[in-house]
């Protein structure tokens, strides 16, 4: 009796180191879709059954696995998909939103792969009430970290543990989008950095890019480097929010300077975008209104007022609406190109019409569910 209480116990004990020495995988998720309708002031209007209108569609896998008592090693990968179509996004990548791998302990984490810029990870939620999403009525209107949501491909990144709720990050990627190429300077790479603190009721943020332009940059097209000027495309993003009683107030402001590279919400020189915002407990669920602003030193000034409400049907399930309105209707700037070379820094006739197609209404409905 007493041999076979001792061998049940060793099996036991057996079978509980092999489990704590083991991975922990979870498989996790979003399917968000919804009617979008889009009425510009200047052309037909769009009705679809749209993606990701509250969050982007996606699934993922995380792990971690414990090393010593003090260290473990992370993972997770995640990838967007349209939801509508079943397609991939972040242009087909299988895992397009994070593909890392980590050594992680209670003071830090060391961080390889594919990984959120700071300037996108710290402005996700806690910032604006409708964080980076909720299409036009979302931080993606003005803040260029939003816009093309700041991914970046090949990074290293350092990142503190939580010291009192105070936190920071700061990596480096050999090259923003795609396979490094041969000579350093040929690649975009990137600079990204920035601090947060949490409290109790509240939540503030700084965070900064840096974006090479790369000796191999050639001629003016949107979305790559001034090929002219080769000037380095940097954002400062400064934003914080806080609750008393059923009110949530928000505020976020942002410097964007050369704005030739990813990510950029208008190819423009230098850029103040700001925002003010609440969410308000109501009725068992949460109304959202917001403003932003983006005022531009090449008059492609935007101003754009939104307005939600989201109500859970459950701790995963949620149905949302919004509607937004859109105000794209200066004068830019535009650019002059003389021999192949820009002699007036400005933008191009396309530029300008899609400028002028951001002026327009949306509204939208739809239902969310995480697993």
């Amino acid at each position: 009796m007493k041999l076979s209480t001792i061998a049940v116990a060793a099996v036991a004990a057996a079978a509980a180191m092999s489990a704590s020495a083991q991975s922990h995988v979870t498989l996790y998720g979003i399917i968000d879709l919804g009617y979008l309708h889009t009425n510009p002031s200047n052309g037909p209007s769009t009705n679809e059954l749209a993606d990701g209108i509250q969050s982007q569609s996606r699934f993922g896998l995380r792990g971690v696995e414990r090393l010593t008592p003090d260290i473990n090693a992370a993972f997770t990968l995640e990838g967007g998909i349209s939801a509508d179509t079943g397609t991939s996004q972040q242009s087909g990548r299988l895992f397009g939103r994070q593909a890392w791998l980590s050594l992680l302990a209670r003071t830090g984490e060391f961080r390889l792969g594919r990984q959120y810029g700071v300037g996108y990870e710290y402005f996700l939620s806690d910032t604006s009430p409708f964080g980076t999403t909720f299409r036009d009525a979302g931080t993606g209107s003005v803040f260029s970290s939003a816009s093309g949501r700041l991914i970046l491909d090949n990074v290293v990144m350092l990142r503190t543990g939580d010291f009192g709720g105070l936190s920071g990050a700061v990596g480096y990627s050999f090259n923003a989008n795609g396979t490094e190429l041969a000579g350093t300077g040929n690649n975009t790479s990137v600079w990204t950095a920035g601090a947060r603190y949490r409290t109790r009721d509240g939540y503030f943020a700084v965070s900064y890019e840096n974006f090479n332009c790369p000796d191999t940059a050639t001629g003016t097209t949107f979305n790559t480097c001034n090929a002219s000027f080769r000037d380095d495309q940097s954002h400062w993003q400064v934003a914080g929010s806080y609750q008393i009683s059923a009110f949530r107030l928000y505020g976020m402001w942002a410097l964007e300077e050369n704005q030739f590279n990813f990510f950029a919400v208008t190819p423009a020189k230098k850029v103040h975008a700001y925002e003010l915002g609440v969410k308000v407990k109501l009725v068992g669920g949460e109304l959202l209104a917001a403003y932003q602003g983006r005022d531009d030193d090449w008059n492609a000034n935007l101003d754009v007022w939104g307005i939600g409400f989201t109500y859970p049907f459950s701790r995963r399930t949620n149905l949302y609406t919004f509607v937004s309105d859109t105000s794209a209707d200066d004068a830019p700037t535009a650019q002059l190109v003389s021999g192949g070379r820009i002699v007036r820094e400005g933008y191009t006739t396309s530029q300008i019409d899609a400028y002028r197609n951001r002026d327009r209404l949306q509204f939208g409905v739809g239902l969310r569910h995480s697993f």
